[in-house]
């Protein structure tokens, strides 16, 4: 990339078919700007613990399509949690 500006097409694909998104899906940036994406996934309500996903979000030059770069995101679903509760009155007064 020279000095000029470019605008770039953001595409974004899960491995497991989980909906994805990306924002914006168009950047414009001059050299070596930066900006920022958000990258949505939905994990699958069918999903089970230690399922992994990688997401692919793939940038691709509008003016030039050969020059493209990406970057993998993976997710685990984690192993739910169990915290038992148990109520502690202690200290409450009873009222009269």
């Amino acid at each position: 990339m020279g000095p000029g500006t470019e605008t770039f097409d953001l595409t974004v694909n899960s491995s497991e078919g989980w909906f994805t998104n990306v924002s914006p899906e168009e950047v414009t940036i001059n050299g070596q700007q930066e900006t920022d994406i958000i990258v949505t996934v939905v994990v699958s309500p069918n999903a089970q613990q230690g399922d992994v996903d990688n997401t692919i979000v793939t940038v691709t030059s509008q003016s030039d399509p050969s020059v493209t770069d990406f970057s993998t995101d993976t997710t685990i679903v984690p192993i739910p949690m169990f915290l038992p509760m148990m109520a502690n009155n202690a200290g409450e007064e009873t009222p009269d």
